[in-house]
């Protein structure tokens, strides 16, 4: 069999391995968000930080970078959350990307609890698919999420209301 055969068929074959894997990942990462969406905690998580395109008619999604608290749901608790949101806003851009830094796709950084008034309360970000905001367009300064205390980083956003 001629060397260009044998490269041919194996090249095939890598094809279909890496599409195999995607595929696998893909369908991973879809039961996590399913299980995430039935068993989770809906939470009120205030925005830091998100993609600015966000803010505007367009294509392009983005992460939004947010606050999760598993406490009881409370109007003081969401007062509290947004607050501290606008404070870590108001940080220096080198200060509010050091945070980011922290964070991956998944992840969670425990804020310590001296500078939140003792809650506990995490920096996560979350995939903001346009679909779930209305007309879009990214107008409110949180997000309603899922999430499971033992792993506050897995946010999955929910479909907001008009």
């Amino acid at each position: 069999m001629p060397v260009e055969d044998i490269l041919k068929i194996a090249f095939g074959v890598v094809v279909i391995g890496v599409i195999v894997v995607i595929k696998l990942l893909l369908r991973s990462v879809a039961e996590k968000d399913a299980k995430i969406l039935r068993e989770g905690q809906t939470l009120f998580t205030p925005i830091v930080r998100a993609e600015s395109a966000l803010s505007s008619p367009g294509e392009k999604e983005g992460p939004a970078y947010v606050l999760v608290c598993f406490d009881d749901d409370t109007p003081e608790l969401r007062r509290r959350l947004l607050q501290f949101a606008e404070f870590l806003n108001q940080l220096a851009e080198r200060e509010v990307n050091e945070l980011i830094k922290l964070v991956r796709p998944g992840s969670a950084a425990e804020i310590p609890n001296k500078l939140t008034e003792e809650l506990t309360v995490y920096f996560a970000s979350v995939w903001v698919d346009r679909e779930h905001l209305p007309g879009g367009v990214l107008t409110r300064k949180f997000l309603m999420c899922k999430a499971m205390p033992e792993k506050p980083g897995g946010l999955v956003m929910m479909p907001e209301q008009d």
